[in-house]
């Protein structure tokens, strides 16, 4: 008896996937281009927001249920990145550079750099590396999850 329940227990493990499947497969990597292509376009309109003082970008780009980490360790939502953008501009210049992003279905991870100059009167340059966490919902990527900390600048 306990080898027909291994025995059938090992079968439904085999037609089962290993792995759970979350949200649509891609059928080619041109897919998975343009879906990368529009989250840098995105992780650089995010940079140019807190810049600018873009509230409505904020808005289109995260998630209503978006948490963030700063740099000090504290966290945010969506309606404090809001405040800190309508509180702006807060930055004089923002470079945002994307360095990776691997996809796992209808997630994203993308990791890169911001590099700013500071506002007025001090103009101070500064870095941000942080980890975005991007998910594809209501056929839109938006960010759900970020982490920044400081960097060394060169």
């Amino acid at each position: 008896m306990l080898i027909a329940i291994a025995v059938m227990a090992a079968t439904a493990l085999q037609s089962s996937p290993a792995t759970p499947t979350v949200g649509p497969v891609v059928a080619d990597q041109q897919d998975r281009a343009k879906d990368e292509a529009l989250i840098r376009e995105r992780a650089s309109a995010w940079g140019a927001a807190f810049t600018r003082g873009g509230v409505d970008a904020i808005d289109d780009l995260l998630a209503d249920d978006f948490v963030g980490t700063a740099k000090d360790g504290s966290l945010y939502d969506k309606p404090t990145m809001r405040g800190w953008v309508k509180a702006g501009p807060n930055l004089t210049s923002s470079r945002t550079h994307v360095n990776r992003i691997r996809f796992f279905g209808d997630i994203a991870i993308a990791t890169g750099t911001d590099d700013m100059v500071g506002p007025a009167p001090g103009y101070r340059r500064i870095r941000t590396v942080w980890t975005d966490i991007w998910i594809f919902r209501g056929g839109q990527w938006r960010v759900i999850a970020a982490h920044d900390m400081a960097g060394k600048l060169d």
